[in-house]
């Protein structure tokens, strides 16, 4: 992420509520009227769990111009109304003088406004960081490679989103592509009256452009909706990694390729994820209210997955296609897709509801009020 994309969230000195994302740019207009102050607590993402009060944000505000002092009793006496006595000269005082080893002057870096400066300290003063624990609605954070203690509450993953939309519109189009061309063969043959292997080989291959656009659509439609549904797979088990699950977001999506294994790892990857999820979420405080996802709904997936992987290997042959064991393929391929949408459907929703957990207070419900996006 760039420097002039970097999203800010800050706590609100007036209702102690969190407001954000926002940009550098945003910030700058809050400090113009008033709604920002250096002791307002902000957050980006490079800062990891920890918050910072805004006057440490190089270039968010003006630095201030000291104020003249009166040093001599002629600039005093220039400065008095008439008629008034004038000041007397003030006596400089003679001090010894201690000397001090020198340092080398740090040279001055350019921040681009809203931007955190390298000199940065890596803890936040006292005050701030009571400030952070007064504040009711947000989790204590955990580090990286800890896990949260249930009964605790779980810390803010960030903004992480699900599209179900779009997931839906590619299983449709490959659906659409698919069967088109199918039924498009189908007629073909039908109006040719072809019986013998050699007849219907060469009907097809007369249509051949067609069937095989048709499937190219349908393989590029299918093979984005499965690539969809493993980044969602990976960003569901990277937010429990707080809740000491089973297996990280790597290994989840990793190990599904591997020949023969994969087949058992579709129920550690698909089925533990939904026991991992409802347990997380019964463990923290938090997170009681956020939606569940059904065990018996992925693992009858992950079944599906694997009768799939053999009905495959039955059905490579043209007349066996053509036959029952055709039908019965089809009848599986629509039954395996809405099994899968009804698992990804739970996903996304569960995506979305820890995307906006940093935007909830403690009690898990979400924030209401005035918000300024």
């Amino acid at each position: 992420m760039s420097e002039t994309e970097q999203q800010w969230h800050f706590i609100s000195v007036v209702d102690k509520e969190q407001y954000g994302p926002y940009t550098a740019d945003h910030l700058q207009d809050f400090v113009a009227n008033g709604t920002l102050t250096k002791e307002t607590l902000v957050w980006t993402e490079i800062l990891d769990h920890q918050w910072i009060p805004a006057g440490n944000v190089e270039g968010l505000f003006a630095p201030e111009r000291a104020r003249p002092q009166l040093l001599t009793g002629a600039s005093a006496q220039a400065v008095h109304p008439l008629g008034a006595a004038p000041v007397a000269p003030v006596q400089a005082v003679p001090q010894q003088m201690h000397p001090q080893p020198m340092q080398a002057a740090q040279p001055a870096q350019r921040v681009a406004p809203g931007m955190l400066p390298s000199t940065l300290p890596g803890t936040m003063p006292q005050a701030a960081l009571g400030a952070v624990q007064a504040a009711p609605h947000i989790p204590a954070p955990g580090m990286p490679g800890q896990f949260v203690t249930p009964g605790e509450n779980y810390p803010p993953p960030g903004p992480a989103k699900a599209s179900f939309g779009w997931v839906v519109t590619l299983a449709s189009l490959s659906i659409v592509f698919f069967f088109g061309c199918l039924f498009a063969a189908y007629g073909r043959l039908n109006a040719a009256s072809v019986t013998t292997p050699e007849q219907i080989a060469e009907v097809i291959g007369q249509s051949l452009f067609m069937i095989l656009g048709g499937m190219a659509l349908a393989f590029i439609c299918s093979l984005w909706y499965h690539i969809m549904a493993l980044v969602y797979l990976h960003r569901a088990w990277k937010l429990l990694q707080w809740g000491n699950v089973r297996t990280t977001p790597g290994k989840a999506v990793g190990f599904l390729f591997i020949p023969l294994f994969g087949l058992y790892w579709l129920f550690v990857a698909w089925e533990g994820l939904a026991k991992d999820w409802n347990r997380v979420l019964a463990s923290h405080p938090n997170l009681n209210n956020g939606p569940r996802m059904s065990p018996g709904l992925f693992v009858t997936f992950c079944i599906l997955g694997v009768v799939g992987v053999f009905l495959s290997l039955l059905t490579n042959d043209l007349e066996m296609m053509m036959g029952p064991l055709g039908s019965l393929s089809l009848l599986y391929l629509l039954t395996y897709l809405i099994i899968e949408l009804l698992v990804l459907a739970k996903i996304c929703k569960g995506i979305n509801y820890m995307g906006q957990l940093y935007l909830m207070p403690v009690q898990g419900h979400p924030v209401t009020g005035t918000r300024l996006y």
